[in-house]
Order: C-alpha cells, then structure tokens, then sequence
C-alpha cells in the first residue's frame, strides 16, 4: 500500500508537486493545523490529525565550550618557494620535447 503525507505547505513550487496527488484538494494544505495533514493512498484524499505530543519534563541544558570543529590552518616557520622547481620542470619539459621532435 503507497501513502504520501502531507503537512502545512505554502511554498508554489510545493503545492505544486502536492498537487500531482492532491489535485483540488491542494489548497487544503494551508489551511492545516498543528497535528493535521493531509494523506493520499490509492487515489483517495484523506484529512487526519494526530495527539500532540505533550511531556512532564523540560529538556536538559547542556553547557558546551564552543569551538571550532574546522581543521586550522598549519603554521609553518619557512614557506617553500616553488617558482624555482617550476621553471626547472617546465625547461626540462621543453628540452625533451625538442629532443622528441628531432628524432
């Protein structure tokens, strides 16, 4: 059996992908509540609502040190210069090619 829910939605690019199973009855969904949603199963729309949750104790606060959970840049005492090493591969490069091109 295939159902698809459907809760509160406003969005045109929503509704329209809603309305692809809901056909008319799309302009429904703006108007549900908390709880409410609309369910499409084997051609047929169905409007339903479900028992808010409800608890008898508050959610515990957790003190957390924020920080920073991106890898940091390393710091390096001396930066190694690659132009050199650049211009050496690229006249290496085009030496052999010139050799490659005479034989």
């Amino acid at each position: 059996m295939r159902s698809v829910f459907f809760g509160t939605l406003h969005e045109q690019n929503d509704l329209k992908k809603a309305h692809n199973w809901l056909g008319k009855n799309v302009k429904e969904l703006a108007k549900l509540d908390v709880g409410e949603f609309l369910r499409y199963s084997r051609g047929s729309v169905t409007k339903m609502a479900t028992e808010l949750f409800t608890t008898e104790t508050k959610p515990n606060l957790i003190d957390v040190e924020s920080k920073s959970i991106l890898p940091q840049p390393i710091k390096r005492k001396e930066e190694i210069s690659v132009m050199p090493f650049l211009k050496l591969a690229m006249i290496a490069l085009f030496t052999i090619l010139l050799l490659g091109v005479r034989r």
